[in-house]
């Protein structure tokens, strides 16, 4: 347990690698899910005429009604901040919002609250869509069958490995925790959209077994995305810079509260 004293290391770093952690649980359970999905849904398929419905719509209804249920049980469950974790004791908590306070991670008004986090997200984005690009290029000049089946490898480790970066770094740097969610909402419905135009891309846009036309465009969008996480932390930086110097000459006590991200005292992450 932790010490109202002592801590096992820096208060920041540990909230950086449990966020990073939950937003990269969540992703992989995500994919699970997905290949888990289409069993599921081949069961329910079976129940069509039950309650004179079709299959389709007990595969709306029984999995709507899941997700809706959980929504609402994390709702119920889940603290908001470390003063309504119900597993830390009193001392712990103290601990904690002091901490994290101090160090400028979180507002001393918990309903400004601004978590301020620290890392590399844009370099885990720039080197992973890197090594998508290896694999789509591969794939687009390389005959032989062997080569091709081996670019899938760097393929789907570059997007799978880039997706929980985005999404990390899309929420470390949204604050308060209402623009927080409304970011991190976003990026699943795009992520969502995305497998769906995957699917369109990769079939009626172009043609097996080469799929030339889909190929380039991913490709072109994997360049993309490293050309704009370079600029983005480009930006971030010279905005931390300047951040930097309003702290300078100025006290945390003085800023107007609710700034959320925009805050002097909430550093972004590059």
């Amino acid at each position: 347990r932790w010490s109202k004293y002592h801590a096992p290391c820096d208060v920041n770093s540990l909230v950086d690698f449990i966020y990073s952690a939950r937003i990269s649980a969540f992703l992989a359970i995500s994919l699970v899910l997905s290949t888990l999905g289409g069993i599921l849904a081949y069961g329910i398929i079976k129940m069509d005429g039950i309650g004179q419905r079709s299959g389709w719509a007990w595969i709306f209804i029984l999995e709507g009604l899941f997700s809706f249920l959980c929504g609402i049980l994390a709702f119920m469950v889940l603290p908001h901040s470390p003063a309504h974790a119900h597993f830390l004791h009193h001392n712990e908590k103290e601990y904690i919002i002091n901490e994290l306070q101090n160090t400028g991670a979180i507002d001393r008004d918990e309903e400004t609250d601004s978590l301020n986090q620290y890392g590399m997200r844009g370099l885990v984005i720039i080197i992973s869509s890197t090594l998508a690009t290896a694999g789509l290029v591969t794939f687009l000049v390389v005959e032989s069958l062997n080569v091709k089946y081996g670019s899938l490898f760097l393929i789907v480790s570059g997007v799978y490995n880039g997706s929980p970066a985005a999404s990390t770094w899309i929420a470390n740097n949204a604050a308060p925790y209402t623009r927080r969610a409304t970011a991190t909402a976003f990026t699943s419905i795009m992520f969502q959209l995305g497998g769906v135009a995957g699917t369109w891309l990769l079939g009626t846009f172009s043609l097996p077994p080469r799929y030339k036309a889909a190929t380039i465009t991913l490709l072109i969008l994997s360049l993309l995305i490293i050309v704009i996480a370079g600029i983005n932390i480009a930006y971030l930086s010279s905005q931390n810079r300047q951040k930097a110097l309003i702290r300078e000459n100025s006290s945390r006590e003085t800023e107007q509260p609710g700034l959320g991200d925009q805050s002097a005292w909430f550093k972004y992450c590059l």
